[in-house]
């Protein structure tokens, strides 16, 4: 597979909500959120169920996250 890498975000992580459940109509799960902080400015972003149990740990206030994108080249 011929990948290319279409960007890259290097964000600062802030302000870390605990891990919550909920149930609702649809059923119940878990969630947590972060902010996100770059040059920029900040934006939220927020994780559910298996993608909660993925990042929580990772994302640790205060340390730099790096993330590259690839997709497939056309």
């Amino acid at each position: 597979m011929n990948l290319v890498l279409r960007w890259t975000i290097q964000v600062r992580i802030g302000n870390k909500t605990p891990v919550r459940t909920f149930e609702n109509a649809r059923g119940h799960g878990k969630i947590f959120s972060c902010d996100l902080i770059d040059h920029s400015g900040a934006i939220r972003a927020t994780a559910f169920n298996s993608e909660c149990d993925k990042f929580y740990s990772i994302l640790q206030v205060g340390k730099v996250c790096l993330q590259m994108f690839l997709s497939k080249r056309n």
